[in-house]
């Protein structure tokens, strides 16, 4: 059932019908008539149900067995007659479907046409159902004898015979009618034979003649025939089924007899039977005979027929067979006549109008709304279709009130639907159309009428430092009209004070368009940060819609991200940290401090300090109080002496809920330096974490802590417990002489509390350490102590040392394994104590690394894998071997469990043993050697060391690399140094770079000692010899140029277009070069940061922006700036030295300029110096020829003249160096292999125009002619060539176009914005950050254009898809793959990545470590399949290339889609049989994230790809297993998580087990962060009894009767068991309840109670969904029990109960002699195993009760 919100599914049910015929004998036909209420001729249709498919009643009887038994026609417009005729065919054709039971039902649903429909589904459209219903049985007549013999009769003698007929049926009676013969009188005549059951009927003959027929004829009807109606003529009458009773008789009168002679038997005249065949074998004969006589009439027949020759046709194309659309001979008398077909009402869904709901959206007051309606005809017949009049619709441009359409088959058209908008409000209706004059059907449609007004969703803009990372001066402002009109709108007068401007001021929007206004913050001061503009609505009424500006000023622009601070539990004396964040997002440096005071164990850091623009600063906010208080106040930061930043703070600390089990421990006697570990828990009771520290009690040997530690024990001197946690720690007893010790173990909890001291009798409550504290935060009022009286947690021990047992020959086990060697240690141990001594050691625990052997075999000793035992006298020794094999390597720790008694009750800890097995390091000098560039043929050598730690030779090292010709690896030398333990050899290798071709790779050498030890050396190298180079065109003539000056204002054009280009190169240089840390002012910038480039910078930092032109440069030359040396002047003074260095500095980047082709011949280093450094450097160095001795006397003369020469270089060095890195990469070739020129114009032209032609046609239409450009400036304004490029080669983008607009002259300037600001949205979208904005488009700089067309022609193309990357992890799981990005050609480069699109944040991706040559980067593709859907998004990939201008582009598309599911978690629920039950599981969120999840459940078991069927709509449906709440809240899963850590929540549900099996229910949770499921299980209760049951005895307990106590007479009565279940009914009501309407619910109270009623709700039910192999046993009408009983003895096993009446059935019971129990139950379970009742049976005293005798109780019986 589609989902659709307009379909109400008891409009099903308001015409709810239930035709059941009576029942009736196969063969026999029943008629009934049914009124539907609907013209059923024009306004509605019947369809049937048949599997599956909605069907006509002719297509359903080909196929369906219930369908053939019926037939059904209509009688006239409302009624329909239904003929029941069940036929052997039909039953037969339902056994082989396995449809069991003697009843057909089938369905037939009107479906209305007429009527407003809520989509084109037909089931939507029904609007009645009619079940019918018709019950069959087999005739089962017979009667004796077989056959009635009369014998001889004379004729004209009566002679009477008696015949017995029964009627062996079961359920229905049957009309005899005897057809009178001559001769015979059959009385009686008419008889109804009730089921099972005869009568005795006398048949007379009196022959009067000698042909008397030899059968009786009867006729059998159903018992609602009349017999004296005779004139009815219905199908009732005319169906009949004919019983015929065989008569023998001999006929015979009385005349003189003929003597015969009898000669021969062929020559008889009359032939006596008895010469023939006698009896049966004569009638066998006959028949026989007849249907040979038949056999040979039929081919005689077939050969006699004469051929038809066809003469004549009727001119008919096509033949229809199907009644209903058989035509009428032509009333004409033409029969040639083509009569064509009409549609009939089965049709006209498949005339479907598109939109369904014709919605005008908002209408004007006084104007039509137009709507484009398309009328497809899908059917087979040619449709005339004609829209009617209506008092609101009218069609097609012209206003036509009335539209006729002929629609050929299979074909569509397209009307344009006008509504006017009259009346104000919101208006819903539906419209006629008549199809072939006959049927009337209805559409709808909807419009909202109002006075038109423009519509702005962003009302309030902000401008300024808005986000840390940028400073917004423009913001786009979509204006909308939602009505079907154009809209113009106008923009108040900006005053002057007002820092802002938009463009355009006026225009208009189109109806149902948008249109862009950008709105530029004008940086200026104003004394307000709010102003407020006025857009005015102009149509045929005025609004005004008020648009808020809002100023983020820099200085005030100062916050904590956080509203407050609130410390929910503080550990008491434990330091807690929260952090909060203090936001600068203005452009200025803001000094603060924080204001005291603040309350004692409260700090903040830092205090007091600096911060910088758009940053922001973490403060510490440091808690750690002695005592328990709650404390609340403001944190007051003062920012430049002015301006408060306030932070409220409040929390409260918390006592520590720590207990220490034992907290008493009483050890055994302790042998002197024997070691044992006594265990301590700490279980932390509070949600906080406590520390505990261990305290120095000045004894070395005793009671230290240990935790463990793998096999081995780690001393700790203090440990954590968090919050709802324990842990265990060992505390270790040793000592080295005899002592008795009782002391408290030294644990300090969170520094402050314990131990107790013995002294102090108060030293274990708490308030014996708090107490001091408290003192100082008395009269406080940001404080509130509390007063606590507990006590403190502490860990008492007593016990004893005695004097030595054992002494060991070794005190400690120590290995360090060496191969081919036995690593054994060989040791004994002593017995020096007085005691015979019973040693037992355990050995389970030191396989497989170390073994234990026992070398003394004088002991009584047993030995096996576990344990060595063993007796030591007093005196004695035993020698023992520890050997040391480990598998692998690493360090091992095995302990030996010792004890000394029989009982095991001390374990000592002895024998632990030690061993390593650990490889030599290997260490070199360098890991990375980065190389130089160099020239082809040039070496480069590089010396690095390896440091071996062990003693070797130069042979045993050796290096593995992938084999490159450039590079070679020589081992030069090696040196050992150390002494003992400490061996190092160190080897000198040298590494030699050499190639005759270029080339740039990066190398991973490993360098092996052995098969041990490696260490890995990453090499990177350059080879290069041919620069690319380039001719640029001057953009002026030679003539005109007063180049290197920089023009002055009287050259006004050449002026004005190099300020523009100084203005775009200032926020070029922002955006690309100084990655938006500094905005530099040709030259005034370069000259302010020049000292940056000196080795005095770092004295300077800290001061101010420490940026220089090399930030510049280094950006766009990359890997290049290794060739710009460092710079630094010795012997000279301090003031020429920083300018020294700054003309080195320059004169390196103009070399290396020059070297790959920059056209700067007239530009020196001291020109970019500014004025006052030029003069310092020209009095310390002196000019080389005169030319340069008189242009630097002029311009030290000339301040002016200089700057024009100064700002002019600068142009020229920030050109030139985007000519040299940036163009010439993407237009030329090596200058070695062609030297020819390209126009970079023209390619751009071209370039601009492919991409024109194929996406024209979808930015602005189909019906629009293409426009091609000629130039890059003025013919770029329109934005379609931007949008062309960008909508090509990012298709993802192209929605963003939609409203991409034509300019037209009337209105230039707002189409031109409406363009440019997508074009820049676009742009940001793809991260192509470029100086660029709207007013650009107005007046567009040929030099801007240049660098954005360029800037797009390299990086677009990179945006191309290179693969799509498919993961396929099943649900809530993960699936990686490792995408290698290489470069094609020998470059070095640095790669980082992006995720577009990641809505869900469905895909990770990582960086991985590769042991490549470094020219490849592996990335981990990760996608986390939190959804069910299939996510799709786009990987970016971006290189940083270091040999190359530009940065590389790889575009991946990601689709992700789960494979197989898994249920999260697996539930059990439990519940009683026909109890409904409210329970409850647990559930935890999988996901880090809280989130409020909607929860789906179905008993359908998940696969992929997931449906969610989510039936909001009533529905017969039941189900076990159903929610309370729709949804629920879930906490996140902590990052590091524990099974400890997870916090589960209840989901509580309905559970109503309607049958004994198990189920199986998935219940679905789905939010914004995931979706997961879970199976619950579902196990039915049938133990628990329905109902108590009371049977009546003489006596209880029992007395024996007269015969004895074996006698059971006595012990044996009756218990009366119902056979209907009412819980089992109430329960199935009940779970439809939770589904269905109150309607429905009625219809099954209506159906429940008889037997046809039932197998419809089956098929309701089953419509809906229903397993319903859960409900078939209670709607079955009899089941068979078994009975069982544990106490009672029943004297019936099986009985059949008819579930659904209200009768009792009477069990004989015998109670056990011996039995004493008082409590009895008797447990029926049925056949199928779905249904166990359960009794409990309470025994009354009665005088009345009669025993039932054994043999009364032995006979079975069956209800």
């Amino acid at each position: 059932m589609s989902v659709c919100l307009r379909y109400n599914p008891d409009n099903v049910f308001y015409r709810f019908k239930l035709v059941e015929f009576p029942i009736s004998y196969v063969g026999l036909a029943t008629t009934q008539f049914l009124d539907v209420d609907i013209n059923i001729s024009k306004s509605a249709y019947l369809k049937t149900m048949c599997e599956g498919r909605l069907l006509k009643f002719k297509e359903a009887y080909d196929i369906s067995a219930s369908h053939r038994a019926f037939d059904v026609e209509q009688v006239d417009d409302r009624t329909i007659k239904i003929k029941f005729l069940p036929k052997n065919e039909c039953i037969t054709r339902a056994k082989r479907k396995r449809q069991i039971g003697n009843r057909f039902v089938f369905d037939l649903r009107l479906i209305q046409v007429d009527e407003t429909r809520c989509c084109n589904n037909e089931l939507h459209a029904e609007v009645g159902r009619f079940y019918i219903s018709g019950q069959y049985e087999y005739c089962q007549i017979t009667h004796s004898p077989k056959i009635i013999d009369f014998g001889d009769v004379v004729i004209n003698t009566k002679v009477v015979k008696y015949v017995r007929i029964r009627n062996e049926s079961n359920l229905i009676a049957a009309r005899m009618h005897y057809e009178k013969l001559n001769s015979f009188d059959v009385s009686p005549s008419k008889f109804t034979l009730q089921p099972n059951s005869s009568i005795r009927l006398t048949i007379s003959i009196r022959p009067t003649n000698l042909k008397v027929p030899p059968n009786l004829l009867f006729k059998i009807r159903n018992p609602r025939y009349e017999f004296d109606d005779l004139s009815d003529t219905s199908d009732e009458d005319e169906t009949c089924i004919t019983y015929i009773l065989k008569s023998k008789i001999n006929v015979s009168y009385t005349r003189i007899s003929k003597q015969i002679v009898v000669e021969s038997l062929h020559k008889l005249c009359d032939q006596l039977p008895k010469y023939t065949y006698m009896n049966e074998e004569l009638e066998i004969h006959n028949e026989r005979k007849s249907t040979a006589m038949k056999h040979l009439k039929d081919p005689k027949y077939i050969r006699a027929k004469k051929p038809t020759i066809e003469k004549f046709t009727t001119g008919r194309d096509i033949c229809y067979s199907d009644p209903a659309l058989r035509v009428k001979k032509p009333i004409d008398g033409n029969f040639c006549k083509i009569v064509e077909q009409k549609a009939s009402t089965y049709d006209l869904f498949d005339i479907q109008f598109f939109p369904f709901l014709v919605d005008f959206g908002r209408v004007s007051i006084t104007t039509y709304g137009e709507q484009e309606l398309t009328i497809s005809n899908k059917t087979k017949f040619k449709i005339s279709l004609r829209l009617c009049p209506d008092e609101r619709i009218v069609y097609t441009a012209n206003k036509l009130s009335s539209i006729l359409l002929k629609l050929e088959p299979m074909t569509k058209s397209k009307v344009t639907v006008c509504c006017p908008g009259f009346v104000v409000g919101t208006h819903e209706g539906t419209f006629e159309y008549l199809v072939d004059n006959t049927y009337k059907l209805k559409h709808m449609y909807s419009l909202v009428v109002s006075n038109p007004t423009l519509m702005v969703m962003e009302k309030n803009l902000k401008f300024g430092m808005v986000t840390t990372e940028s400073f917004v001066t423009s913001v786009p402002v979509r204006i909308y009209n939602n009505f079907n009109n154009t809209a113009n709108f106008e923009w108040t007068e900006i005053h002057p004070d007002i820092p802002f401007e938009i463009i355009p001021m006026s225009g208009s929007v189109p109806g149902q368009s948008c249109k862009i206004c950008d709105v530029i913050y004008v940086c200026k001061p104003t004394k307000t940060k709010t102003h407020e503009l006025d857009l005015i609505s102009k149509s045929i009424s005025t609004k005004v819609i008020p648009i808020e500006l809002s100023i983020v000023t820099r200085k005030l622009s100062i916050k904590f991200l956080q509203p407050a601070v609130v410390f929910k539990d503080i550990p008491l004396n434990l330091e807690t940290i929260e952090r909060v964040k203090l936001e600068n997002s203005s452009r200025e440096i803001a000094l603060f401090y924080v204001v005291e005071p603040l309350i004692p164990g409260l700090k903040i850091e830092p205090m007091c300090g600096t911060i910088r623009p758009k940053m922001i600063m973490t403060f510490d906010i440091i808690v750690k109080i002695p005592c328990v208080l709650e404390f609340s106040f403001d944190i007051y930061v003062k920012i430049n002496n002015k301006e408060v930043v306030v932070l409220p703070i409040s929390g409260a600390v918390a006592e520590p809920k720590v207990m220490i089990q034992p907290r008493n421990i009483y050890m055994p006697r302790i042998p002197c330096h024997m070691i044992t570990y006594v265990p301590v828990t700490f279980q932390n009771l509070s949600t906080l974490k406590t520390e505990v520290e261990v305290l120095d009690t000045g004894d070395d040997n005793i009671f230290d802590v240990y935790i463990a530690q793998g096999n081995d024990k780690q001393r700790v001197f203090e440990f954590t417990v968090e919050g709802g946690q324990s842990k265990t720690v060992f505390i270790k007893v040793c000592d080295i002489f005899r002592r008795e010790y009782e002391m408290y173990i030294p644990f300090k909890i969170n520094g402050l509390l314990g131990p107790p001291d013995e002294k102090e009798a108060l030293s274990t409550e708490l308030q014996y350490y708090i107490g001091d504290f408290e003192q100082s935060y008395e009269n406080n009022p940001k404080v509130k102590v509390k007063s606590v009286n507990k006590d403190i947690c502490y860990c008492r021990i007593v016990g004893v040392i005695t004097v030595p047992w054992l002494m060991f020959s070794v005190d400690k086990f120590e290995f360090d394994y060496k191969p081919h060697t036995s690593n054994t240690i060989e040791f004994t141990i002593s017995n020096i104590s007085k005691y015979y001594l019973y040693v037992t050691i355990l050995c389970l625990k030191l396989a497989p690394n170390f073994s234990l052997d026992l070398r003394t075999e004088d002991h009584q000793s047993i030995i096996n894998e576990a344990n060595i035992k063993f007796e030591l006298d007093r005196g004695q020794e035993a020698a023992f071997s520890v050997q040391f094999h480990p598998k692998g390597h690493g360090k091992f720790v095995a302990t030996a469990t010792l004890f000394l008694d029989k009982h095991l009750t001390i374990p000592y800890s002895n024998l632990t043993f030690f061993g390593k097995r650990v490889s030599p390091a290997m260490t070199p000098s360098a890991y990375r050697v980065v190389f130089p560039a160099c020239n082809v043929g040039t070496t480069i050598t590089r010396t690095i060391t390896i440091d071996y730690e062990a003693e070797s030779n130069l042979d045993l090292f050796s290096c593995a690399c992938k084999e490159i010709p450039q590079l070679s690896i020589k081992f030069v030398d090696y040196e050992v140094k150390g002494e003992n333990c400490d061996i190092h050899t160190i080897v000198t290798v040298q590494l030699t770079i050499f190639s005759q071709t270029p080339c740039k790779g990066n190398v991973l050498l490993n360098f092996i000692h052995g098969l041990e030890s490696f260490c890995d050396v990453e090499v990177e190298y350059c080879i290069t010899h041919c620069p690319l180079t380039l001719h640029a065109n001057l953009f002026v003539s030679p003539e005109d140029n007063p180049y290197p000056y920089y023009p002055s204002d009287t050259n006004t054009e050449l002026y004005e277009y190099l300020e523009k280009c100084s203005a775009f190169l200032e926020k070029w240089m922002f955006q690309q070069g100084f990655r938006r840390d500094l905005y530099p002012v040709i030259p005034d910038t370069f000259h302010a940061i020049s000292s940056a480039v000196s080795s005095q910078a770092g004295a300077k930092s800290g001061k101010g922006i420490n940026v220089s032109y090399l930030n510049f440069v280094r950006r766009i030359a990359g890997p290049l700036m290794k060739h710009v040396r460092k710079v630094s002047a010795q012997g000279v003074d301090e003031t020429f030295k920083c300018v020294k260095e700054i003309h080195d500095t320059y004169r390196e980047i103009i070399k290396l300029l020059q070297s790959r082709g920059a056209n700067l011949w007239a530009l020196h280093p001291k020109y970019l110096l500014s004025h006052e450094q030029f003069i310092i450097y020209a009095d310390n160095v002196t000019p080389k020829c005169n030319a340069d001795i008189v242009l630097t006397r002029e311009l030290l003369i000339d301040p002016d003249l200089y700057n024009r020469l100064n700002k002019q270089s600068w142009i020229d060095f920030i050109l030139q160096s985007y000519k040299v890195f940036i163009m010439d990469s993407c237009f030329f070739e090596c200058v070695c292999v062609n030297t020819e020129p390209r126009h970079i114009v023209n390619i751009l032209v071209e370039w601009y125009n492919e991409q024109i032609s194929v996406q024209y046609p979808i930015l602005l239409g189909k019906n629009k002619q293409t426009k091609l450009i000629t130039n890059i400036t003025t013919d770029l304004s329109d934005g379609v060539a931007l949008a062309s490029v960008i909508s090509y080669y990012c298709p993802f983008l192209r929605h963003h176009f939609s409203i991409f607009t034509e300019v037209h002259d009337e209105n230039e300037e707002g189409d031109i914005i409406n363009n440019a600001c997508l074009i820049i949205e676009a742009m940001n979208q793809l991260r192509l950050y470029f100086p660029l904005s709207s007013k650009d488009f107005l007046e567009p700089n040929f030099l801007q254009m240049l660098f954005l067309s360029i800037h797009l022609y390299v990086v677009l193309p990179m945006f191309k898809p290179k693969d799509t990357i498919i993961l396929n992890p099943p649900l809530l799981r993960s699936s990686t793959r490792h995408v290698s990005i290489c470069p094609t050609s020998q470059e070095s480069l640095i790669f980082s990545y992006m995720i577009l699109n990641n809505n869900r944040n469905a895909f990770v991706v990582e960086k991985v470590a590769s042991a490549d040559n470094g020219k490849k980067m592996f990335l981990s593709v990760k996608y986390i399949a939190n959804f069910v859907d299939d996510e799709e998004c786009l990987l970016l990939v971006h290189g940083y290339n270091k040999t190359r201008i530009f940065d590389t582009y790889i575009m991946f598309i990601l689709h992700g889609q789960i494979s197989t599911l898994y249920p999260e978690r697996k539930c059990k629920v439990t519940g009683p049989l026909y109890r409904p039950n409210k329970v409850d599981i647990m559930v935890a969120s999988p996901f880090q994230t809280s989130a409020i999840f909607n929860i789906y459940i179905t008993d359908i078991e998940p696969t992929v790809p997931v449906h969610f069927e989510e039936i909001n709509k009533p529905r017969f449906y039941v189900r076990r297993l159903n929610l309370i709440d729709k949804e629920i809240y879930l906490y996140g899963m902590p990052k590091e998580a524990g099974q400890q850590d997870l916090q589960e929540h209840k989901l509580y549900l309905q559970l109503i087990c309607l049958s004994t099996q198990v189920g199986n229910s998935w219940i679905w949770f789905k939010s914004e962060f995931g979706q997961f499921f879970i199976r619950v299980t579902t196990q039915p209760r049938w133990d628990l009894p329905l109902d108590t049951l009371q049977s009546k005895v003489h006596t209880w307990p029992m007395d024996p009767c007269s015969c004895g106590e074996a006698c059971e007479c006595y012990r044996t009565t009756a218990v009366l068991i119902p056979y209907r279940n009412e819980l089992m009914l109430k329960a199935l009501r009940y779970a439809l309840v939770e589904n269905a309407s109150s309607a429905m619910i009625q219809i099954f109270d209506q159906l429940i109670e008889t037997t046809t009623g039932k197998i419809i709700l089956c098929m309701l039910l089953e419509e809906g969904g229903t397993n319903m192999s859960e409900l078939e046993h209670l709607l079955r009408n009899e089941t068979t029990y078994r009975i069982t009983s544990r106490a009672l003895l029943p004297r019936i096993d099986r009985v059949t109960l008819a579930q659904h009446t209200n009768g009792l059935f009477s069990l004989p019971v015998t109670i056990p002699a011996d039995d004493k129990l008082e409590k009895y139950s008797i447990t029926l379970t049925s056949d199928c195993g779905m249904d166990i009742r359960t009794y409990r049976i309470f025994f009354i005293e009665s005088k009345e009760t009669v025993c039932i005798k054994r043999d009364a109780s032995a006979s079975k019986t069956k209800s």
